[in-house]
């Protein structure tokens, strides 16, 4: 009896390996941890390049090289002390008092006499700064060419305004049409 119990027992172990045999090795955990690594290489080298490379500091020798080369292509603009102007706040033209804009205006100058003058002649300016901006329409406000010739405009007439001195630019920090 014992030999006929190590023979079935033998027989089932026998009929197992050939069961493995017959299936050929299991591939697929492999495969798929294969997968994910893969996956998992291709994220980390996405967030290295586009998210954490860009906010890495330049190194300084290549800084001085790419600053050298923009210096050649583009001359950079001489830059300034700025001046804020208090908010104002007007109703647009044509719109019957239901339209309104407010602005925040920095002023940028270089010659520091100038700074001294602009606080002096502070009023002058809003005024002529409300006087322009009143006069345009919603349609001119609220695109980027409307704003520039805005900018413009007011710019010539601030510098015919001051005496010691010319604006290099303004500057429109908050700029709300509602």
């Amino acid at each position: 009896m014992a030999d006929e119990e190590s023979k079935e027992v033998e027989e089932q172990e026998a009929s197992a390996e050939d069961s493995k045999e017959k299936k050929g090795p299991n591939l697929k955990k492999p495969l798929m941890m294969l997968g994910i690594v893969v996956v998992q290489a291709v994220l980390a080298f996405v967030v290295a390049q586009f998210v954490i490379l860009p906010r890495l500091p330049v190194d300084p020798a290549e800084a001085d090289s790419t600053a050298v080369a923009e210096e050649e292509v583009v001359p950079e603009r001489e830059r300034g002390s700025i001046v804020m102007m208090d908010d104002i706040v007007v109703n647009l033209r044509d719109t019957e008092g239901s339209r309104f804009l407010k602005v925040s205006t920095g002023l940028e100058f270089t010659e520091k006499k100038l700074e001294q003058e602009i606080g002096e002649r502070m009023p002058e300016l809003r005024d002529v700064l409300i006087g322009h901006l009143s006069s345009h329409m919603v349609e001119d406000m609220v695109h980027r060419e409307g704003r520039e010739v805005v900018k413009q405009q007011v710019l010539d007439d601030f510098n015919q305004t001051l005496q010691a001195g010319k604006l290099i630019n303004i500057y429109f920090s908050d700029f709300v049409v509602q």
